[in-house]
């Protein structure tokens, strides 16, 4: 679909607009609001960077878990969650200006920083700990 995309948004408004990037973190240094599908890898990038999305789930992602994730994120103001299937250059038009503006974007980031964390291997280990001790118990 990129060349589809490509066509309909030559300008980009002054964006970027890639089929596919091997290594973001260029792309994310610069960006102000990425488009993305909500994979794993993807959310935690965006949140260790403080970065507010347009979410796309991956409509075949086993168990759908991709629109879970985009919930997640949209159920805290940090992102927006649209299906792949009412995604198009209009509703996306329409998407980008509701979002562009700075103080739509500050909440955006703020919203999104609520989900970093400094110490994400201390939380891990104690979710670990909690859920091994619930284990023991029964």
């Amino acid at each position: 679909e990129y060349d589809r995309v490509r066509a309909r948004l030559p300008g980009a408004a002054g964006g970027a607009i890639r089929p596919y990037l091997d290594d973001p973190a260029d792309a994310f240094a610069v960006a102000d609001l990425v488009l993305a599908r909500a994979g794993a890898s993807t959310l935690a990038e965006l949140i260790a960077l403080g970065l507010p999305a347009i979410l796309v789930p991956y409509p075949h992602a086993a168990d759908d878990h991709q629109s879970a994730n985009a919930r997640a994120l949209a159920s805290v103001g940090a992102a927006v969650a649209i299906a792949d299937a009412e995604l198009g250059a209009a509703s996306l038009g329409i998407w980008l200006a509701r979002l562009s503006a700075p103080e739509r974007l500050a909440e955006l980031r703020a919203a999104i920083a609520t989900l970093h964390t400094s110490e994400p291997t201390a939380l891990i280990l104690a979710r670990i700990a909690a859920l091994a001790g619930r284990n023991t118990q029964t």
